[in-house]
């Protein structure tokens, strides 16, 4: 016996008031909620409605932490659409594919005030083993209070460099120095 097609419901559409219920929250406590989330989905929160569209872009303290699966691409776009000070920027293996797009997001850091930032180079073995050369605008993060760094080379500091004066956590990993640094 054939059996029959199986109907599918129509779906009906939700009355306007119940649409967006989140929407009637204070919004100190939807970004409250935004923050505490992992930052791929907070970001995954603009296809629920028109309103949610663009609210992560708005929340005061997303912390921006990513693993070797992030697209560079992604992070780019991410960092430069968000309109708030980056508090918070972690990324625990920067590959050799996405070497180039880490000086685009330094720049876009020192922008944005970065405060705590990691980043941990990974390099191919099998094509040299290729050690990344951070870009120079690592020396224009002067909000920074927190600093991991590893598998990297830091670049010469600028004339005039004054330091980075908030500065209080220093870890460097496999890092290495240009001539004459340790002077």
């Amino acid at each position: 016996m054939d059996a029959a097609p199986r109907r599918q419901r129509p779906r009906l559409p939700l009355p306007d008031a119940e649409a967006d219920v989140l929407e009637s929250l204070p919004l100190e406590l939807l970004n409250a909620i935004l923050s505490r989330l992992p930052l791929r989905d907070a970001v995954r929160t603009s296809s629920l409605t028109r309103p949610w569209r663009r609210r992560w872009q708005s929340v005061p303290s997303l912390k921006f932490e990513w693993d070797e699966s992030a697209n560079p691409g992604a992070v780019n776009d991410v960092l430069r659409i968000y309109s708030y000070p980056v508090r918070e920027f972690r990324h625990s293996a920067v590959g050799e594919a996405s070497f180039r797009h880490s000086d685009r997001w330094l720049r876009l850091l020192a922008l944005k005030g970065v405060r705590t930032l990691q980043l941990d180079f990974h390099r191919s073995h099998s094509h040299g083993g290729l050690v990344h050369r951070l870009h120079p605008s690592i020396s224009s993060c002067r909000e920074l209070t927190f600093l991991y760094l590893g598998g990297c080379n830091i670049p010469a500091t600028p004339p005039g460099f004054a330091g980075l004066p908030n500065l209080t956590y220093l870890y460097l990993n496999g890092v290495g120095f240009p001539e004459g640094a340790r002077e």
